[in-house]
């Protein structure tokens, strides 16, 4: 189980350490946690990271964007619309049948990302401004593999997952 560190009045955490770096520790044990791994290769589930790279890299430096307008939205007062772009990437990982830990990784590593090179306020910014993206990208993610199981629509980029193929879905 992840140890929430929340921090909203943004104190410092345990022995002076942000209470931003507290939760990508937390993250970090989660995300190496080798048990959820071997249950999901006994699946057939490997990681986007692990299956393709390149892409993963490139949608890791996508939502780390996605992070940085959300903030400004928030800062600024400016629209960039990041529910449309956070709907967007959720049907690209799901045409790449990415699954729940993908996209915690790709939150994890987006943000491990921005908070290396940031002063503490920012990150603390940063980590709970992610945390309000990494659910609702969670749950873009859930709204297209349930309207594919139902048939209602077919994904916006590329052809459907071959998993959501069934009975009546051949083509």
């Amino acid at each position: 189980m992840i140890d929430d560190t929340t921090n909203p009045r943004g104190v410092e955490g345990v022995e002076g350490e942000p209470a931003a770096e507290l939760r990508l520790g937390a993250w970090d044990r989660w995300v190496t946690d080798r048990h959820t791994e071997v249950t999901a290769r006994l699946f057939g589930g490997d990681a986007l990271c692990q299956r393709q790279p390149a892409i993963f890299d490139e949608l890791t430096d996508h939502y780390a964007r996605i992070v940085e307008l959300a903030l400004d939205e928030h800062d600024y007062r400016v629209e960039h619309d990041i529910s449309e772009q956070l709907r967007s990437l959720a049907d690209r990982l799901g045409v790449l049948q990415a699954g729940p830990r993908d996209v915690v990784e790709l939150h994890h590593a987006a943000l491990r990302g921005k908070l290396r090179d940031v002063v503490s306020s920012k990150g603390r910014a940063l980590a709970a401004e992610g945390q309000f993206l990494l659910l609702e990208l969670m749950g873009y993610l859930v709204s297209f593999y349930r309207s594919l199981s139902y048939g209602a629509r077919q994904p916006r980029i590329g052809s459907p997952p071959t998993a959501a193929k069934g009975p009546g879905h051949d083509r």
